[in-house]
C-alpha cells in the first residue's frame, strides 16, 4: 500500500537562471487558482510572477480527489437559507461557468489530463436526508438543470434515496496543473521552493519577504491554500481545516461520481480502472485521534469494496463558516491585494 496519492507523479523544479523580483503582478501560490491566474494574465501588457512553497504539483492539488461539478451536496439550500435565493443561484451559475472555463483552457491547450465527462450524484443513507435533497432539486430545476431521482447506485453501496445530474467532469489533477505551467512557462516568472513568509506594502509597492528573497509587485493575488500571513487571526476566525482520508484500489470502471450529504462522509469517483473513495471527515482539533481516524478509513475500505486500499492519503481543506469561498479584495480601500482560498472542499 502506498501512502500517497493517486495522483502524485515525478513533478520536477523549474529553474530561472535568473530570479527577477520586481514584476507588476506576483501571485502566491502555484495551484490551480494560481496558475488559471497566470493563464489569463500571459498575454497582457502585465509582467507576472508565480511563487509557490513546493514544487508545482505536489501541493494540495495532489491531495483531491479531483471532481469538477456544480453538485455539492446541499450547498444551494445552505446559501438560500443563510443568504438569499440570488446569493445561491450566483453561486451555482459561477460553478457552471468555471467548469465551462476549464474545460475551455484544457481543449483549447489540449492538456492531455483525462477528462472525463461523467454524472454527479447526491445521495443520503438516512430518512432525514431525503427533504434536504428534494429541496437541492427544487433549486436545481428552478434553474433549468434536470435531475433524475434514484434509489440505488450503479454498485452495490445501498443508499435511501438520491439525485444524479449531467455536465460534470473528473480529470488527473496534477497532468492538468502541469500542463497548464507548460503552456504559461515562456510569459510568467514561476520560482518554486519559495515561500511567502509577510506582505508589507512600501507607497504604491507590496514587498513578500520569502525564504529566499523579498519580491515587489504592484498587484498581489494570494491562491496559496492557507495564507496564514494575512492579517493574522482574520483567517482562522472566519474558517476551518477539515480533513477527510482518502483510499484507492483497482476496481470495475464506472461513469458516475457520488457524494452522501449525510454528516459520515462517502465520497466515490473513478479513474480508470480505479475506485477512489474518501470517508472520515473532521474538524481539525487536537482532540482528534488522527491515526484512528485513518485506520477506520481502510477498514471501511476494505468492507465495503472487499478489497485492500492500494494508496491512502489525507486531503485537507480549508471551510468558510458562511461556506462562500474568500475571492476578491482583501481590504476593500485597496484594489491591488486579492485573495482567493476556503473553497469549502469544491476548488
Amino acid at each position: 500500500m502506498e501512502n500517497n496519492s493517486i495522483w502524485q507523479i515525478n513533478c520536477k523544479s523549474k529553474s530561472n537562471k535568473e530570479i527577477i523580483t520586481d514584476s507588476d503582478i506576483l501571485i502566491i501560490g502555484g495551484g490551480i487558482t494560481g496558475l488559471s491566474a497566470a493563464y489569463f494574465l500571459k498575454d497582457s501588457k502585465y509582467t507576472v510572477t508565480v511563487i509557490d512553497k513546493s514544487i508545482i504539483g505536489n501541493g494540495i492539488t495532489s491531495k483531491s480527489t479531483a471532481k469538477i461539478t456544480y453538485l455539492q451536496n446541499t450547498i444551494y439550500q445552505t446559501l438560500e437559507k443563510s443568504f438569499n435565493r440570488t446569493v445561491s443561484n450566483q453561486y451555482l451559475k459561477s460553478q457552471l461557468d468555471a467548469i465551462n472555463l476549464l474545460t475551455g483552457i484544457i481543449e483549447k491547450e489540449n492538456i492531455k489530463c483525462d477528462l472525463k465527462e461523467t454524472k454527479a450524484i447526491i445521495f443520503t443513507k438516512e430518512d432525514k436526508g431525503i427533504n434536504k435533497i428534494d429541496k437541492e432539486k427544487s433549486i436545481l430545476e428552478a434553474n433549468g438543470i434536470s435531475c433524475k431521482v434514484i434509489d440505488k447506485l450503479p454498485i452495490h453501496f445501498p443508499i435511501k434515496y438520491g439525485i444524479e445530474v449531467d455536465g460534470n467532469y473528473t480529470f488527473h489533477p496534477v497532468k492538468y496543473l502541469l500542463g497548464l505551467k507548460k503552456v504559461i512557462n515562456k510569459n510568467v516568472n514561476i520560482y518554486e521552493n519559495t515561500m511567502a513568509l509577510e506582505i508589507k506594502k512600501d507607497n504604491d509597492i507590496y514587498i513578500v519577504k520569502t525564504n529566499k528573497n523579498e519580491f515587489r509587485a504592484k498587484y498581489i493575488i494570494v491562491s496559496c491554500h492557507y495564507p496564514f500571513f494575512i492579517f493574522p487571526g482574520i483567517v482562522p476566525l472566519k474558517t476551518y481545516i477539515q480533513r477527510e482520508y482518502v483510499n484507492a484500489s483497482k476496481y470495475k470502471n464506472y461513469n458516475f461520481m457520488a457524494n452522501s450529504i449525510d454528516s459520515n462522509l462517502h465520497s466515490i469517483r473513478f479513474y480508470k480502472n480505479y475506485i477512489i473513495y474518501g470517508s472520515n471527515k473532521h474538524r481539525l482539533t487536537n482532540k482528534i485521534a488522527y491515526k484512528d481516524n485513518y485506520i477506520q478509513s481502510v477498514i471501511s475500505f476494505k468492507r465495503l469494496f472487499s478489497k485492500n486500499p492500494e494508496y491512502t492519503w489525507m486531503n485537507q481543506d480549508i471551510m468558510s463558516n458562511d461556506k462562500l469561498p474568500f475571492i476578491g479584495k482583501i481590504n476593500n480601500d485597496d484594489d491591488n491585494l486579492l485573495i482567493a482560498t476556503a473553497y469549502n472542499a469544491w476548488g
